[in-house]
């Protein structure tokens, strides 16, 4: 994804990069506890980057450095390997167990989460 002067990837060596979009350089890699598979999305109105991991854990991270904002939240829905979407400061994140979390970004806080038709995958 592309967010103002950057371009921020998850990758399947545990990392998320976040590179210049003019330059190409390196600005800050950020080390997850599993392979980033989903979309990493960025809340435009309070500015964390957030990322999930394989094993279903939820990031929030400073866009600015890759430094974690806040402390990492597990989710009990399994692997996140579909894009998350971000509406109005919730981080809409689906799962592999056929589960959507709703998660207010600024608080962390689970709004829901409801079952779904079909597990997601990218």
């Amino acid at each position: 994804m592309v967010f103002e002067d950057t371009v921020l990837v998850g990758s399947l060596d545990h990392k998320v990069y976040a590179f210049s979009l003019s330059t190409g350089a390196k600005k800050w890699d950020f080390l997850a506890e599993d392979a980033i598979r989903s979309d990493p999305a960025v809340d435009a109105d309070s500015m964390p980057l957030v990322v999930a991991d394989k094993k279903g854990r939820v990031y929030f991270l400073n866009v600015d450095t890759g430094l974690p904002r806040w402390e990492a939240k597990q989710l009990e829905g399994g692997g996140i390997l579909a894009p998350i979407t971000i509406g109005n400061g919730v981080a809409y994140i689906p799962t592999i167990n056929n589960t959507l979390y709703a998660l207010e970004v600024k608080s962390r806080k689970l709004l829901w989460n409801k079952p779904i038709a079909a597990g997601c995958k990218g």
